[in-house]
């Protein structure tokens, strides 16, 4: 149902944005995320969908985006691939093809991609280490790393200035464990819009 009621809100959104705009895709932590209207003059469309894996987004972003072509496209998700209740000796192997597909399928409308890491989970709290593996979300990061080297996407290390020495999200930065507080907005948002930006600038 939430996907359903985020679909059309997102292509409601891109039909007002128009082509040459900026879709940043996620999952809660994107859609939560009081994002502006435009970067450095390009309108911003926030398509973050709570819940989402990196499957579900390549499987639904380039629908709602249908015709248009985007200015860039930023992917910042794979929080949701790492809960412990879904993990299998597969997992590593599966969340790479998976990305592999989603860049694949965003390509063909984006004139460039960013690709970001994924913060780690609070310790301490509901949503943290016991309900998120923070192993595989490091090695997922890996594997974003090497898959926008691999497909001439731009790669930004989000995860870096909200990970303390334990590799966990910093105390404080969330409310639950997972979701950002205001504090780690604070963090997390200047630093995706100064990555926005540097894409922009090498876009044009």
């Amino acid at each position: 149902m939430h996907v359903d009621i985020r679909r059309q809100m997102i292509g409601y959104h891109l039909e007002q944005a128009g082509a040459e705009s900026i879709v940043v895709c996620g999952d809660s932590r994107v859609e939560a995320a009081l994002l502006p209207s435009s970067v450095a003059g390009v309108p911003l469309v926030n398509a973050g969908i709570g819940g989402a894996t990196i499957s579900l987004i390549g499987s639904e972003v380039p629908m709602i985006i249908g015709d248009y072509k985007l200015h860039l496209l930023v992917l910042s998700a794979g929080v949701n691939d790492a809960k412990i209740e879904n993990r299998t000796t597969n997992s590593v192997s599966e969340f790479r093809s998976n990305i592999e597909a989603a860049i694949r399928k965003l390509a063909q409308n984006a004139r460039k991609i960013l690709l970001t890491s994924i913060p780690p989970v609070e310790n301490g709290k509901p949503l943290g280490p016991r309900y998120y593996d923070g192993d595989l979300i490091c090695r997922f990061n890996d594997e974003i790393a090497s898959s926008a080297k691999r497909n001439g996407a731009d790669f930004f290390d989000l995860a870096g200035a909200m990970t303390n020495e334990n590799l966990e999200l910093m105390a404080g930065m969330s409310i639950d464990g997972v979701h950002f507080s205001r504090t780690g907005y604070e963090i997390w948002r200047p630093a995706l819009i100064s990555a926005i930006e540097r894409s922009l600038d090498t876009a044009n």
